[in-house]
C-alpha cells in the first residue's frame, strides 16, 4: 500500500528540474529530480514530521533526502530553514557552509545562510553574504531587507538606497517606509523624512502606525526648531491616543510639558505634567517640571513638597534632588531639615565637593564648627581650587580663633581668585581689629574698594584701618560714609569709638545709643559700658539739650496716625471715639465708631475747630474753649511743638539715675537717659492753664521710638484724656544729622 501511495504522489507532480529556495507548503507544485524518487520519499517523510511536531525526524528526514540528492538546493534550503526555525545556528551555519561548497553560486542557500550567520550576530559574515546574493539576485526582497538592516549603523545612506530599491517594486509596504523614515533621520534628510511620513498617512490608518508618525514627525520639528509644529504633532499623537483609549504615553507626555516649559508656556507645560502627574504619581520628570513651575511662583513649600515626592519615589534617590531640595528646605527656614538633606547627598555622592561644600556652610549655621571644618577640609581635597570652600574654612577658623589658619585660607582665596574682594575686606578687617599689618590691610581694603567700589562694610574696614594708623579725621570721614550706606550697629560702634578718642564724648554717646537701638540682643552688651563711661564724661545740660532735640525731632517724623481716644470730666461722664491723625494739625474724633457720622464729628483742621451737626451734645456742647484745648494739646504734642519748652540753659537739671528732670516746679519734663525718651512734661499754656502728659509703653519702630499710650490732663477744665495708638506712618526721610549733639552747642 504505501509503495501504491508514493507512487500516486509521484505521478501527480510535474517533473521540473528546479533548483532554489521553495518553502515546504510549496512542495506540492514542484516536482524535485530525485535518484529513483528514493529522495523525494524522505522528502515528504520530513513534511509529514514537521507537521505532527516531531521536529528530529524531520531533520533526519531532510538530511536523508539531501544525502541522496546533494546537488538539490532546495532539499538544502529546506533542511537549513529548519535548523534556524529551532534556534540551532551553529548547525544551520556548518550544514550551509558544506551546500555552498557543494552547490556553489546558489543565491537561495547563500540566502538562507545569510539568515543564520543574521540569526547567530555574525553580522559581517551575514552583510557580506547578503551583498552577494543580491549581485546574483537583485529581485531577492528579503536578502535586500536583510542587507540594509545591516548597513543601517554604519552605512544608513545605503540602507536607504536599498530600501527604496526594495520599495520600487513594494511601494505601499508600510513596515518598510516607517524604516526607511528612520533611515533618513540617520542621515539627516530631513525634506525626505518628511515626505515619507506624508506617504504613510496616505496609505494607512492604524493606529500604533499614526503615533509612529506623529511623534517622528514632533521630534524632527524639535530638532529643527519649529517648536508650533513639534507641539503640534505631540499634541496630535497624545489625541490620537485618548480616541483609541490606549494607555497614556509617559514619555510622549514630559516631552510635550517639556517643551512647553522651554517655550515658556508655564500653564499649558503645567496641564501637562499635572495630567501625567495624576496617570504615574512618580514620574519623575512631573514631579521635576511641577517643583520648578512652583519654585517659579514662590510657592516654595510646594515645590518642596514635589522634591520630597521625588526623592522617596525612587529606591535610589538622584543626589542632584536631595541637593535641591535640601535649598527648598533652606529658603524655607528648615535648616535642621536642609542639613539632612545634605547629609543624605554626600552620602550618596560622596565624591561631589559641591555637597560637601554646602553641608560645611550648613553647620557654620548650626555653630557646629568641627563638623564644618570637616566638611569644607573635604571639599577642598576633592577640588583643590575650590576658593569658595576656602574662604568658608576661613570663616570657620575665625571662629574658632585660629588666626595662623585663618590667615592661610584668607590667603589662598586671594591666590585662586584675586577677584574676591570679599576675601580682601575680611583679611584686612582681621588685621585691623587685630592691630596688625595695617600697611598690608590698607592695600587690601584698596584692593577690595577698587573691584567693588562704595561696599558700605569695605569702606567701614578702610575706616576701621585709618582710625588703628591712628588717622582719626580720615577715619571718621570713611566710618561717617559707610554708616550712609550701612545701617549697621557695627559701623555705628566704630563711628563712636572714633569720637570718643577725640574727646568727643557727646558725639560718642549719640552713636553707642545708636548701635544699641539696632543690634541683635546678644550684642547689645558690648556698648553698656562704652555708653555710661561717655555719659558720665558729659555735662548733664548738654546731654538733656541732646536728648530733648531728639525727641522733638522723633514727633516730627509723625505723617499719620490713628487709634483711640477716651475722654474723662464730662457733664455726661466718659466718651470713646476713634481718632486720626495727619500732618500737619489735622485732628479727627469719631465719637462712638469709626466713621459714624450720625453720632458727630470733631475735627480740629488747621487750626480751625468744627463740630459737625447732630454731635454728641455733651462734646458739642463744650465751650469752644475747652474742645480748643482739648485739641490742640493734642495736635502741638503730635506736631513736636513741646519739648522746645524745656531747651532752656536756665532750667535747672537733676540727675536721678536713669532720667533727668529739667525745668522747676512749675514747668518740666522727666527725660530717660536711654534714648532720649519722655515719661512725663508739665507746662502752663497762655490760654489753657496747665497741662500735663504721660507716656507710657515705647515701641521702636522704623528707627524711632514711639509712645503707645498717652494720658494727658487739663486741670483748667477738669479734663483727662488717654490716647491709644493702633498704626503709625514715619518719615523715612527725616536727617538723622538732626541727632548729632554738633549741630545744637549753644
Amino acid at each position: 500500500m504505501l509503495i501504491l501511495f508514493l507512487v500516486v504522489v509521484l505521478l501527480s507532480v510535474p517533473s521540473v528540474s528546479a533548483v532554489g529556495a521553495v518553502a515546504p507548503q510549496q512542495a506540492k507544485n514542484v516536482s524535485i529530480a530525485v535518484k529513483g524518487n528514493v529522495a523525494y520519499v524522505h522528502y515528504l517523510q520530513g513534511v509529514l514530521s514537521q507537521n505532527s511536531g516531531k521536529v528530529e525526524g524531520a531533520i533526519s528526514a531532510f538530511k536523508k533526502a539531501a544525502e541522496l540528492d546533494p546537488e538539490n538546493a532546495f532539499l538544502r534550503v529546506e533542511l537549513l530553514r529548519t535548523y534556524i526555525a529551532l534556534g540551532r545556528m551553529d548547525e544551520a551555519i556548518r550544514e550551509g557552509e558544506s551546500a555552498i561548497r557543494e552547490i556553489p553560486g546558489n543565491p537561495g542557500i547563500m540566502s538562507i545562510l545569510a539568515e543564520a550567520y543574521f540569526y547567530r550576530g555574525d553580522y559581517a559574515n551575514a552583510l557580506t553574504m547578503f551583498d552577494e546574493v543580491i549581485k546574483l539576485d537583485p529581485g531577492n526582497a528579503e536578502a535586500v531587507m536583510y542587507l540594509a538592516m545591516l548597513e543601517l549603523e554604519k552605512k544608513p545612506q545605503r540602507a536607504v538606497e536599498l530600501y527604496k530599491q526594495y520599495l520600487a517594486s513594494n511601494p505601499e509596504d508600510v513596515e518598510v517606509l516607517q524604516k526607511l523614515v528612520d533611515a533618513y533621520r540617520r542621515v539627516g534628510k530631513v525634506e525626505e523624512l518628511l515626505s515619507v511620513c506624508d506617504r504613510i498617512l496616505e496609505l494607512t490608518n492604524m493606529p500604533n502606525i499614526l503615533e509612529f508618525v506623529f511623534l517622528t514627525r514632533a521630534e524632527v520639528y524639535e530638532k529643527t526648531k519649529q517648536w508650533d509644529k513639534s507641539v503640534e504633532s505631540y499634541v496630535n499623537a497624545i489625541m490620537l491616543g485618548e480616541r483609541y483609549g490606549s494607555a497614556v504615553n509617559e514619555v510622549v507626555y514630559a516631552k510635550l510639558g517639556v517643551l512647553y516649559y522651554d517655550l515658556k508656556k508655564r500653564e499649558d507645560a503645567k496641564a501637562v505634567f499635572e495630567k501625567l502627574l495624576a496617570h504615574a504619581p512618580e514620574n519623575k520628570y512631573a514631579l521635576t517640571y511641577l517643583a520648578l513651575l512652583a519654585e517659579e511662583e514662590k510657592k516654595i513649600d510646594i515645590a518642596a513638597g514635589y522634591f520630597e515626592k521625588l526623592v522617596r519615589s525612587t529606591k535610589n534617590a538622584d543626589p542632584k534632588n536631595v541637593f535641591h531640595l535640601a535649598y527648598l528646605y533652606g529658603r524655607l527656614g528648615k535648616n535642621n531639615q536642609a542639613v539632612e538633606m545634605l547629609r543624605e547627598a554626600v552620602r550618596l555622592d560622596p565624591n561631589s565637593p559641591d555637597y560637601h561644600y554646602f553641608l560645611g556652610v550648613g553647620y557654620i549655621d548650626e555653630k557646629k564648627l568641627s563638623a564644618a571644618e570637616h566638611e569644607l577640609r573635604r571639599a577642598v581635597e576633592l577640588q583643590p581650587e575650590y576658593h569658595e570652600a576656602y574662604f568658608r574654612l576661613g570663616v570657620v577658623y575665625d571662629q574658632q580663633k585660629k588666626f595662623d589658619k585663618f590667615e592661610k585660607c584668607m590667603q589662598k582665596v586671594v591666590e585662586l581668585n584675586p577677584g574676591n574682594a570679599s576675601a580682601l575686606n575680611y583679611l584686612a578687617y582681621t588685621y585691623a581689629d587685630r592691630n596688625i599689618k595695617l600697611e598690608k590691610a590698607l592695600e587690601l581694603v584698596n584692593k577690595a574698594l577698587v573691584l567693588e567700589p562704595g561696599i558700605g562694610a569695605y569702606i567701614d574696614t578702610l575706616g576701621w584701618v585709618y582710625f588703628r594708623m591712628g588717622r582719626k579725621e580720615d577715619a571718621l570721614r570713611e566710618l561717617l560714609l559707610s554708616a550712609e550706606k550701612e545701617k549697621d550697629f557695627t559701623v555705628y560702634g566704630h563711628i563712636g569709638d572714633v569720637y570718643y578718642s577725640m574727646n568727643q564724648y557727646e558725639s560718642a554717646y549719640e552713636w553707642w545709643q545708636k548701635a544699641v537701638s539696632c543690634a541683635p540682643e546678644k550684642d547689645k552688651g558690648l556698648f553698656t559700658g562704652k555708653i555710661e563711661g561717655a555719659g558720665n564724661r558729659i555735662s548733664p545740660g548738654t546731654a538733656v539739650r541732646k536728648l530733648l532735640k531728639r525727641y522733638e525731632s522723633n514727633q516730627k517724623t509723625y505723617i499719620a496716625l490713628n487709634g483711640t481716644v477716651k475722654i474723662h470730666g464730662l457733664p455726661s461722664g466718659e466718651v470713646s471715639a476713634v481718632f486720626n491723625f495727619c500732618t500737619p494739625r489735622n485732628f479727627r474724633v469719631d465719637i462712638l465708631g469709626f466713621m459714624s457720622i450720625s453720632r458727630g464729628v470733631v475735627v480740629y483742621r488747621d487750626g480751625i475747630i468744627d463740630a459737625y451737626p447732630g454731635a454728641v451734645n455733651a462734646v458739642a456742647s463744650l465751650p469752644e474753649e475747652q474742645m480748643g484745648a482739648l485739641l490742640k494739646t493734642i495736635t502741638s504734642w503730635l506736631n513736636g511743638d513741646i519739648a522746645g519748652r524745656y531747651d532752656n540753659p536756665g532750667y535747672g537739671v537733676k540727675d536721678n539715675k536713669t532720667v533727668y528732670t529739667i525745668g522747676d516746679s512749675g514747668q518740666y519734663a522727666v527725660l530717660a537717659k536711654a534714648g532720649g525718651l519722655m515719661h512725663e512734661c508739665v507746662y502752663t499754656d497762655e490760654l489753657y492753664g496747665a497741662v500735663r502728659i504721660m507716656f507710657s509703653g515705647y515701641e521702636y519702630y522704623e528707627g524711632v521710638w514711639l509712645p503707645s499710650k498717652v494720658f494727658i490732663e487739663l486741670k483748667k477744665y477738669n479734663l483727662r484724656f488717654t490716647l491709644s495708638f493702633g498704626s503709625y506712618v514715619i518719615n523715612q526721610k527725616r536727617d538723622d544729622k538732626m541727632f548729632l549733639l554738633d549741630n545744637y552747642k549753644k
